[in-house]
């Protein structure tokens, strides 16, 4: 998750009102947040503001399709989506995540597809050609594989690997000697690309398939005689898909849509011409019907409600599948095409003579309506909650589009009101939220929804933003001296006791920084004659100091190293967190504005990148960590507050006199997008899973949240507060939490997920890396191994009761993904057997960096990407679960430095500090002395554990440093201490 602690942007005083999203700026004319809140209480009404309804639903952009555009489906494991252009006979491949297309050659009029995303297979049927073109989803190569006369439509069943494709248009006669042509449906064996022939009856329209049962069930829309009377059709032919061999179940006249629920065993049969709608029991094939009062086309099943959605001329109806009950919901007319997100409970219609898109909440059939570019064809990704409406282009010939919807619903509650100085802090681990009001930190546990505070011993004025270790579960606040005192304070607080130590620091802490790698927490000496960044060890309570004029703060915990941004000049200074070593580089860019001084941070430890903004020099800095080498991006606009993502390799910076987001490539070192959003955009938070970006903006009655999706760079606004100033995001949850500055701490459901019966557990495996924590898994081995447990239980969920004979469909895959981008979703392997459940899987991840991570899961229970037949995607919610990949230490070595006698000292007096190694025998000590940014070893590797302060040493701030190594070690070093002195003039 790469937890916010990590990385640090704007850097006030530890008294300032908070540490984002205000009035940082020390330049003159930017409106400092004094200005801007007394503007706002000049509004009229302003006591009576009420809190309004968040904003949900939103286009947030197109992209562009080719010519025709129509069926469309998505690989949530991928995040790809794909639309079959029937006009240009081709496939246009979407990037979910950055939005880059590719155009893929198919057969002659492309017409329907489906996906396996077991196998990362697309199949697409043409019906002009008599073929499936099957797509290799890793590289767009591409097969053709000879079906039936006018393929139609396709299903896959992902657990047996077969492909079924409904032919439309008659074979020659197989039946001799009845003359009349077969209709047939064409198996792909998905791992030869081998085929098998079914014959079915007339017009095979629609199909669909019960994984739990390896049924297929095809729609034969069938034929009328010229007499009136029926041949072969209007029927729904049964496949077993072990033996291929098919039976025949009566239905109504013209049947064009069908749809299954696995966990019922029910099959839906939507039939045009008689406007009815036949319900098959998959066991006995018996039926019931169902009378409609307008004529069906499309049907869909959300088998975690139990509810069936039909798409008739006029209005949707929904059927109840416990009790048959029907119902309609007006929406706009010629409703044409269905798409459900079972996590949601929500249902997307389109329709084939407007530019709407009508939104049904599940739950209270309410409706919504959205003007999208079309509705040929949608489909849903339930893992970034995005919607995709296809619209096929102009009768000219222009190329069509694809809407992306963003699904989000952000549902906004108040979680306390109370006097903030802070921004919200959350340990996503233990699910606290932490704000500092003056002198106390509130803590709300959002699990147990009760709030406690924690005081701060009674110290005036207001604290800093809280800093969380999610790794030792301590919390640290700083607070700047006042009223004359010498010195500030960090208080560490306990998060499990609340229990309160106070450090004592420098005049004017700011904005803290930590690695959890190290436990070793940074602390800018901000305001302070002495110019120095604190460390404090998390474990010790010791502290030592660096002289370097701190501003901007970051570290990287996967490389241990510390950015610290210096003016005057403008310069990033770059510590080694072991050795404290400096290196500094100055910051002159190419931009015709005058270079000002570092404004912002963001270190992507994935990348092993840094970037710097430097305000109004409209320059972004990019420092490769492996070189130091530093690249300036000349910006068109000012570059201030920055965020990036590391599963896009995108970063993102406020303009905010330009009232923009300026959008970079951080693999290119390019800026790909200014996104106009609002006046004075300030803080940025990013969602790396979700593909979200958040930052607030100005208008005269309230500021609002502007959303920015990453595919499309389009934006919706959300009103959730008079004067919200800062936020944090918990993508285990997918909740964002903001302060107002008028009181209260908001937080945002964004996707208002509903129960799903499907449940994720996994841990790490215990093994001889494991590192005992208490409060997450622990490892020195940067490719840890997991287990998880995966249980479906549908029969016993509200929508169906306790009933008994239900199929609870199996878990058929778990897909996992890291928060550092890596290579994406990737599938974890089965340890039980096939159709178990609960069923087991393991999973073991590439090399993955020093840090704090976050390991998310998916499991599917059927169809993951669900298909145009009918299916919703058949996938759980995410789940998430936090690691710790820690450097290893040598067994049992360890080191301390002490002297004896305590400082400061003078010049020429006698002081000897000893080294004592730990946990072996026949040490070998080296001695450095630090002074500045000057590093000089004093005393090289020997026995000799003692080293004394020279009689000739000038006076001044220096820190001894001592390595230990054992004398078959294989390192450098096995174990480092340091000890800071200072040495005055003057006698003893």
């Amino acid at each position: 998750m790469n937890f916010s602690p990590f990385v640090s942007t704007e850097q006030p005083t530890a008294h300032s009102q908070s540490t984002r999203g205000t009035d940082l700026r020390p330049e003159p004319g930017y409106p400092s947040l004094k200005a801007r809140v007394l503007r706002l209480l000049g509004c009229t009404a302003w006591l009576l503001w009420t809190a309004l309804p968040a904003r949900a639903q939103a286009v947030v952009g197109t992209m562009p399709a080719g010519n025709g555009a129509g069926a469309v489906a998505v690989n949530p494991a991928t995040n790809k989506i794909y639309v079959v252009n029937s006009a240009s006979d081709t496939l246009t491949v979407l990037d979910g995540a950055r939005g880059a297309g590719v155009t893929v050659a198919v057969g002659h009029q492309p017409m329907a597809l489906a996906i396996n995303p077991v196998t990362n297979r697309i199949y697409v049927a043409n019906a002009l050609d008599g073929t499936v073109t099957v797509i290799d989803g890793a590289t767009n190569a591409t097969t053709t594989v000879p079906v039936g006369v006018s393929p139609a439509a396709v299903a896959v069943n992902p657990v047996t690997n077969k492909i079924y494709v409904t032919n439309y248009g008659p074979e020659p006669p197989y039946r001799s000697p009845d003359p009349r042509p077969a209709y047939t449906v064409t198996v792909i064996d998905g791992a030869s690309n081998a085929t098998a022939t079914v014959i079915v009856e007339n017009r095979p329209r629609a199909v669909a398939l019960n994984p739990v049962t390896n049924k297929i069930y095809v729609a034969n829309f069938g034929d009328l005689d010229p007499s009136g009377g029926r041949i072969p059709g209007h029927t729904v032919s049964v496949i077993d898909g072990i033996s291929n061999t098919a039976s025949t179940v009566e239905v109504g006249l013209h049947p064009t849509g069908i749809a299954v629920n696995p966990v019922t065993n029910k099959i839906y049969v939507s039939n045009y011409d008689d406007q009815t709608e036949t319900v098959i029991d998959g066991a006995t094939q018996a039926t019931v019907t169902l009378a409609l009062d307008q004529r069906p086309q499309r049907v869909a099943v959300n088998p975690v409600t139990n509810k069936v959605y039909i798409a008739g001329v006029t209005a949707m109806m929904v059927i109840d599948g416990t009790t048959l009950a029907l119902a309609a919901i007006p929406v706009d007319s010629n409703p044409s095409d269905i798409a459900v997100n079972p996590l949601t409970d929500k249902v997307y219609v389109t329709h084939g003579t407007s530019d709407t898109l009508t939104v049904i909440d599940g739950s209270t059939q309410t409706v919504a309506t959205l003007t999208v570019g079309g509705g040929a064809g949608i489909a849903t990704n339930p893992i970034t909650n995005r919607i995709y409406v296809t619209h096929g282009g102009s009768s000219g010939g222009s190329g069509g589009t694809v809407s992306v919807i963003d699904g989000a619903v952000n549902l906004k509650q108040v979680l306390d009101m109370g006097s903030w100085v802070s921004a919200p802090v959350l340990n996503a681990v233990a699910n606290r939220l932490y704000v500092s009001e003056p002198g106390r930190v509130k803590v709300i546990d959002l699990r147990a929804n009760t709030t406690s505070t924690v005081s701060l011993g009674g110290f005036p004025g207001n604290p800093g933003a809280p800093l969380v270790n999610p790794v030792t579960n301590k919390i640290y606040v700083a607070h700047g001296a006042m009223n004359g005192e010498s010195g500030g304070t960090v208080a560490v607080i306990d998060g499990a006791t609340h229990a309160t130590v106070t450090v004592p620091v420098s005049g004017h802490p700011g904005a803290l920084v930590l690695n959890p790698v190290t436990n070793k927490i940074y602390i800018p000496n901000v305001g302070s004659d002495d110019n120095t960044i604190t460390v404090l060890d998390g474990a010790t309570l010791a502290t030592s100091s660096i002289l370097v004029s701190p501003g901007p703060l970051a570290v990287n915990p996967a490389t241990n190293r510390i950015y610290v941004g210096n003016s005057p000049p403008p310069a990033l200074t770059i510590l080694d967190g072991e050795s404290l070593a400096a290196t500094t580089l100055p910051l002159t860019g190419s931009s015709p504005y005058e270079s000002t001084p570092p404004f912002a941070i963001a270190v992507s430890p994935a990348l092993n990148k840094v970037f710097v903004t430097d305000g109004r020099g409209r320059t972004l800095f990019v420092l490769d960590g492996a070189t130091n080498a530093l690249t300036p991006i000349v910006a068109d606009g000012n570059v201030e507050s920055l965020a990036v993502n590391p599963g896009t390799d995108r970063v993102y910076a406020t303009d905010f006199f330009g009232s923009d987001l300026l959008v970079f490539d951080a693999a290119t070192h390019a800026q790909v997008a200014r996104v106009p959003v609002g006046l004075y955009p300030q803080t940025i938070a990013v969602n790396s899973v979700t593909n979200r970006i958040y930052t607030f903006v100005e208008r005269q009655s309230n500021n609002p949240m502007v959303v920015l999706d990453g595919m499309t760079n389009g934006t919706q606004t959300i009103d959730v507060g008079w004067y919200p100033y800062a936020l944090t995001l918990n993508p285990l949850t997918n909740q964002v939490y903001m302060v107002d500055y008028f009181g209260p701490l908001w937080s945002l459901d964004v996707d208002g997920a509903r129960p799903t019966p499907v449940a994720i557990a996994a841990s790490g495996v215990v093994d001889r890396w494991t590192v005992a924590n208490d409060n997450l898994y622990a490892t020195t081995n940067p490719s840890p191994s997991f287990k998880a447990t995966v249980t479906s239980a549908f029969s016993t969920s509200a929508a169906y009761g306790s009933a008994n004979g239900l199929s609870d469909p199996a878990p058929t895959a778990l897909y996992h993904w890291v928060d550092d981008g890596g290579t994406g979703w990737e599938q974890a392997t089965r340890t039980s057997a096939a159709g178990a459940n609960p069923a087991e899987f393991s999973l073991t991840l590439p090399p993955t960096g020093l840090g704090v991570h976050t390991l998310y899961l998916v499991a599917a229970y059927g169809d993951e990407g669900g298909a145009v037949s009918g299916h919703s995607p058949s996938l759980s919610h995410l789940q998430a679960l936090p690691f710790f990949i820690t450097q290893p230490t040598p067994p049992g070595t360890r080191v301390s430095l002490d002297p004896d006698r305590n400082g400061p000292y003078t010049v020429g007096q006698e002081v000897t500090f000893t080294a004592v190694g730990h946990g072996a025998s026949g040490y070998q000590y080296r001695f450095y002395l630090h002074h500045g940014h000057d590093r000089t070893l004093v005393q090289d590797y020997s026995a000799v554990a003692t080293w004394s302060i020279p009689a000739n040493l000038e006076p001044g701030d220096y820190r001894l440093e001592v390595w230990v190594r054992t004398p078959n070690s294989t390192q450098d070093k096995d174990a480092t201490a340091n000890r800071a002195f200072l040495l005055r003039t003057g006698k003893s």
